[in-house]
């Protein structure tokens, strides 16, 4: 069997599974339309250490959306949300730790630094069967524990 064809069977499986997903999203009462939010204080979030050593943490309370894809939470989780609402918190967490910590505090500021924490966490969450659909994280940089007044003595 050649490679080209075992590649095509495989995205015919994968195209099949899509399909049926699809279907039982009717069937559990889960729609696509359905989100799930992750509320996020700033005490929860913690701090994150930059590459040049700055501290940043959430400027306010933060809230994600996330759309639902596939009926996965439903089969598995039943109508109780608050195990996969935890798993996306620490995942939201972590991820911004991950993003954030191989940035400097300049380009962590920046609107591209939340973009590609919401893309980690999409990567991070793709087996839930759930999407980041909005997202409200923004950082601040934390003052200095104390002022600067020169060299040591």
């Amino acid at each position: 069997m050649g490679d080209a064809s075992w590649s095509a069977g495989t995205r015919w499986v994968q195209r099949l599974a899509l399909g049926l997903a699809l279907l039982s999203l009717s069937g559990l009462g889960v729609r696509a339309a359905d989100t799930i939010v992750v509320a996020l204080t700033v005490e929860d979030a913690g701090e994150v250490i930059t590459t040049d050593l700055k501290r940043l943490r959430l400027a306010q309370a933060a809230e994600v959306r996330f759309a639902v894809t596939t009926p996965y939470i439903a089969q598995v989780f039943g109508n109780d949300p608050t195990i996969p609402r935890d798993l996306m918190r620490l995942t939201v967490i972590a991820s911004g730790r991950r993003v954030l910590g191989e940035l400097s505090a300049a380009e962590a500021m920046k609107p591209e630094a939340a973009r590609a924490i919401a893309a980690e966490v999409d990567r991070a969450l793709d087996y839930l069967g759930v999407a980041v659909e909005l997202q409200t994280l923004r950082y601040a940089l934390v003052p200095p524990l104390a002022p600067d007044t020169g060299p040591p003595r």
